[in-house]
């Protein structure tokens, strides 16, 4: 059998496969498959130096070893039959050998829109009000919360780079100036393919993400962090995915987000002849894609996935383990897609917390994000500029599939991580990240045996975090009565009754003697959340000195008492404790143009009793504003003006804490403190 030429005619039948990527064994060598292919040209799969892999490979026991990884490309020949698994057999047929990828350019996970809205105003107006997602998740409105995230120090993303791991980014549109002069993570001398894809569905991702906080147009969940972008396909490369995020890993630093807004043919499905994405599963199916992940998490870098938009069960059988956590976990947070609640057009309209048709789903899934009516920038299918129709960068889109879910749950991760980071000094660990936003979650609903996880829920997910972490100030003492340190030794009691703390007590309030703390003291945490005392900073008391918490009051405590906080102090949460919704923000119209009735699937609370309003067909609306409609006869909310938010929200006050027991630095030359 001739093997060389039957990969060539791989090449030629599949013009986007330029190459095959093989994983030696350990201690295996390349005479084998250079004995096989002379003519064919063997290169490290993945492109940073040598030493810097190992670097990446070593910051915690058990990551992959990427120097294994090679890349084979071959040049045009004649044509011999033989099918992709025949070759992938023959490969692994050798002793040297332990995986074979051969890489295809797959479509990006977007669902594809019917809209086409053509009357608007040059000018572009304000569609923050159609992005139902960022606000509060109520009984009209199916959000994620991230208003509530702004409130707080970096809940807006700040300090935090999101990379966005896809084809190509129209970076000159107007409400993406984040991204307006950011260089793309390229080797030196490569660039983006002669016919790269459409910049749609990069721009649509990037808007949702780090849209620019203005005026007009959309508003990122995470508009203050920084975004880098590394291509899956190159000039020079090819399809290399793998390799573009082994780039963002080495470009960032513990507390990032990489984004994966690829998918793949999972579970050994056939390739759709037609434009359907049936079969298609997350990207780390391929194991090359699998290991660069498993070292970005290793290295702090939380990794979110896309978890496809084939229909598919991760859970069947011919999926073979491949996506059963016991026994393959990357660390990535993989994304499903749910339903919106609203009704937009070409849309499913799915039910809140629903499941939508086309999301593959399976127990690997952790949790989901809208796949429809996600308003942001890119395509030009939901507003254009009637003056230029064709300049992409007036361009704004109804996004979908779980390219559109995927891009809520990493910005939340981002927020969440600015708010770690500014609140404690340090990132959460990419495991912490993704339990906590499990953890916390809006329970899916309807057939839960396809399940995609829970809705991401920023409210719940900041409280609890806030909830459960360590205090950095003991009690204050008075200028001449200032404790000691010492690393090892866990506070005692005795008779002048100076509060005491045992290492695996859970706390609990004194009845009659609560002291009542300043403006700086930290919550107590809650009987499931017991306090960890870092063991650099446990203060030991003195048998004569009592360190006074307030100026009126010194604090008489038993061994489990635990001083509480005042009314000023910021209420804490169990992780799994519901979190207060307050009033609701309601979208507003464009004062110049009626809003377009667009119904919302039903949810079986505060139905209003209104009558829908239609709109003349002599109105030209500069925006579609999604009003949440909660039946046939419901009427939605229009309000006489738009109110632009431009700044972020103001500031709660932020109480002293600190990181408690801390994870060894993943990546200490490049980060602002150590893993959570």
């Amino acid at each position: 059998m001739i093997l060389y030429p039957a990969l060539l005619l791989l090449a030629i039948l599949h013009p986007s496969i330029n190459a095959i990527e093989i994983k030696l064994k350990p201690g295996g060598t390349l005479e084998e498959v250079q004995a096989l292919y002379p003519e064919g040209q063997i290169s490290p799969l993945f492109t940073l130096p040598r030493e810097r892999l190992v670097e990446l490979s070593s910051v915690e026991e058990g990551l992959p070893d990427l120097t294994l990884w090679y890349s084979i490309t071959f040049p045009i020949q004649p044509l011999v039959e033989q099918s992709e698994e025949e070759i992938a057999a023959s490969l692994e047929s050798l002793d040297s050998i332990s995986n074979v990828e051969i890489p295809k350019d797959y479509a990006p996970p977007k669902m594809g829109s019917k809209y086409d809205m053509r009357r608007h105003l040059a000018v572009t107006p304000n569609f923050e009000p159609n992005q139902g997602y960022l606000r509060m998740n109520t009984p009209t409105n199916n959000g994620i919360d991230a208003e509530y995230s702004w409130t707080f120090d970096g809940g807006d993303g700040e300090g935090v780079t999101i990379y966005d791991i896809e084809y190509t980014w129209n970076q000159q549109h107007e409400d993406l100036e984040v991204v307006r002069d950011v260089k793309l993570l390229l080797n030196e001398g490569d660039s983006l393919p002669d016919n790269p894809e459409e910049t749609g569905h990069g721009t649509a991702v990037l808007g949702e993400l780090v849209g620019t906080s203005n005026t007009f147009g959309i508003k990122g969940i995470s508009h203050a962090a920084k975004a880098g972008m590394a291509p899956e396909a190159t000039k020079k490369l090819g399809s290399n995915r793998a390799n573009a995020i082994v780039l963002a890993v080495n470009d960032g630093k513990a507390g990032d987000i990489i984004l994966l807004e690829m998918q793949a043919i999972v579970c050994g499905n056939p390739v759709p002849k037609d434009k359907s994405q049936d079969g298609y599963g997350p990207a780390e199916e391929n194991q090359s894609v699998f290991e660069a992940t498993q070292v970005a998490t290793g290295n702090g870098i939380t990794v979110v996935a896309a978890a496809g938009n084939g229909q598919v069960d991760l859970d069947a059988a011919n999926c073979e383990g491949r996506y059963d956590r016991n026994i393959r976990d990357s660390g990535a947070v993989i994304v499903g897609a749910g339903g919106s609640g609203f009704q937009c057009p070409g849309a499913q309209g799915g039910a809140p917390l629903e499941k939508l048709d086309f999301s593959t789903f399976g127990s690997r899934l952790d949790i989901h994000g809208w796949g429809e009516c996600t308003w942001t920038s890119g395509y030009g299918d939901a507003y254009n500029d009637t003056d230029a129709r064709d300049d992409e960068n007036k361009w704004y889109t109804l996004f979908s599939g779980t390219s559109g879910a995927s891009p809520m749950v990493a910005g939340a991760a981002a927020n969440i991580q600015g708010i770690a980071m500014k609140r404690f000094g340090a990132p959460l660990s990419p495991a912490r990240l993704r339990q906590l936003l499990t953890d916390t979650g809006l329970p899916q609903v309807g057939d839960t045996s396809k399940k995609i996880g829970p809705l991401v829920n920023l409210r719940a997910a900041i409280d609890s975090l806030l909830a459960t972490m360590s205090p950095t100030n003991s009690p204050t003492a008075s200028p001449s009565n200032t404790p000691s340190m010492s690393p090892t030794t866990t506070p005692t009691s005795n008779p002048s009754n100076t509060p005491s703390m045992s290492p695996t007590a859970t706390p609990t309030a004194s009845p009659t003697n609560t002291p009542s703390m300043s403006p700086t003291a930290t919550p107590t945490a809650t009987p499931t959340n017991t306090p960890t005392m870092s063991p650099t900073a446990t203060p030991t008391a003195s048998p004569t000195n009592t360190p006074t918490i307030s100026p009126t009051a010194t604090p008489t405590a038993s061994p489990t008492n635990t001083p509480t906080t005042s009314p000023t102090a910021k209420p804490t949460a169990s992780p799994t404790s519901k979190p207060t919704l307050g009033p609701s923000t309601k979208p507003t119209a464009i004062p110049t143009n009626a809003p377009t009735t667009i119904s919302p699937t039903s949810r079986p609370t505060s139905i209003p009793t209104n009558p829908p309003t239609k709109i003349s067909p002599t109105v030209k609306p500069s925006a579609v504003l999604i009003t949440p409609v909660m039946n046939p006869t419901a009427k939605p909310t229009v309000f006489p003006s738009v109110s632009s938010k431009s700044g972020k929200a103001s500031e709660m006050p932020i109480l002293s804490v600190k990181s408690g027991k801390v994870a060894k630095s993943q990546k200490a030359d490049k980060t602002s403190g150590e893993l959570i």
